[in-house]
């Protein structure tokens, strides 16, 4: 397959104009680890977007698809943080206007990555760094310490294994657009299975594997190259699955007795799925009393404890961000979700480099799925992760050079 680069030519970060540029260059840098912490990503990328904002108000004249990143993540805003302002909640429910801020921070973080020179190129080299150091982590604690699931620093095991997945899943659109000179980051990418199957959590396997197959058929589907993706899968496969079995497999196994036994009985086990299933059952009764705003978000648990029994009263909060919605939201939440997602999908097939179209088609998916076992607005890390992933994928300009061969050899060499 022909080499090719999308490395676009810019200022290297040492010559970034002003003093605010160089230190809000590391402060965004300081993000891609922060995010296997808590807080460290939400507050890196709050404060670049800051920054994004102070620039996008100086510089005035801003690109026609940083604009549509705000027209579109604006009108979510004020569809959920309205519906939240008119159930009636008052005060209580201002949580909201802060919790669902990631939004309006897509755009400015964006474009202040574009203006402080994260290019593709800097990129991959970030992601090689983070997922290696990641996957160190969780071998340590893992081998070494023998903690059966590995998490980050004051990061669960979920939200670990789901930053990995998402962080791993763009790496792997990155590295099938090198031909010889993708080896390591695909390596990479291959490995990032580890510590997302010894975190145990069922839905970050799921999500990686569904992000790994989305863009690894559209990557075949795209260059017809379905005997390359073969002879790739002879050989992941059979790895994957011994170190599955040894590591995850009870965990799905466990997942898959639940859910059969439930279609079989008619009835739930007190296990994950059983309270995740009583939660739904909950939530939907708790929507049908006010179905088109909601009780709010700050009465959202109030609201479906009264159909919960003992079980599951006493979770933190609902873990599905559909049902959360409608809880608090009604039918707007409903619609905020879906629009969301029809949003971001929108903004993502706009990118003019391949690898990153796919890669962010994969991870909207992979988003529309991991809301059906847990949340992402107003729960660090993954409001962080989620705005760096699409901040990266909307940060690069929309017309690139041509390729170049001559210096794309040495990409991951």
């Amino acid at each position: 397959m022909a080499v090719q680069s999308d490395r676009i030519e810019t200022e290297a970060p040492w010559r970034l104009g002003s003093r605010a540029d160089k230190i809000f260059f590391w402060i965004a840098l300081a993000g891609f680890p922060g995010a296997l912490t808590s807080p460290g990503g939400t507050v890196s990328t709050a404060l670049v977007a800051l920054y994004g904002m102070y620039l996008m108000i100086r510089d005035r004249d801003v690109p026609d698809d940083i604009r549509s990143i705000h027209r579109y993540m604006f009108v979510c805003y004020v569809l959920v943080v309205g519906a939240d302002i008119v159930n009636g909640g008052g005060l209580r429910n201002h949580y909201s206007i802060s919790s669902y801020l990631t939004l309006l921070l897509l755009a400015p973080y964006a474009y202040a990555l574009r203006r402080l020179a994260f290019t593709p190129w800097l990129v991959d080299r970030i992601l090689l760094f983070i997922l290696m150091f990641a996957i160190g982590v969780s071998a340590f604690q893992f081998f070494v310490l023998g903690v059966a699931r590995p998490g980050g620093f004051q990061v669960s095991p979920v939200g670990y294994g789901m930053v990995i997945a998402m962080l791993a899943t763009l790496l792997l659109s990155r590295a099938l657009e090198f031909g010889d000179g993708h080896r390591l980051a695909f390596l990479v990418s291959a490995a990032a299975f580890f510590p997302v199957l010894i975190s145990g959590s069922k839905i970050a396997i799921i999500c990686i594997v569904v992000g790994y197959a989305f863009v690894s058929i559209a990557w075949a589907a795209e260059n017809r190259r379905w005997r390359t993706l073969a002879a790739a899968m002879a050989v992941f496969l059979p790895i994957f699955s011994v170190a599955f079995y040894y590591t995850a497999y009870y965990r799905l196994y466990a997942l898959y007795y639940e859910v059969s036994y439930f279609f079989i009985n008619k009835t739930v086990i007190n296990e994950s799925f059983g309270h995740r299933a009583k939660q739904i059952y909950a939530g939907w009764q708790a929507f049908l009393e006010k179905p088109i705003f909601g009780h709010g978000l700050a009465d959202r648990m109030d609201a479906i404890r009264v159909y919960e029994d003992a079980a599951t009263a006493s979770a933190p909060y609902i873990h599905n961000e559909y049902v959360t919605h409608m809880v608090a939201f009604g039918i707007c939440g409903l619609a905020f979700l879906v629009l969301y997602l029809a949003f971001l999908w929108l903004l993502v097939r706009g990118a003019t480099e391949v690898s990153y179209r796919r890669a962010g088609m994969a991870l909207v998916l992979v988003l529309a799925v991991y809301l059906n076992a847990d949340v992402a607005f107003s729960m660090d890390p993954m409001s962080a992760i989620v705005t760096i992933v699409f901040g990266i994928i909307l940060c690069a300009p929309r017309k690139v050079p041509a390729p170049d061969p001559d210096t794309a050899q040495a990409v991951y060499e």
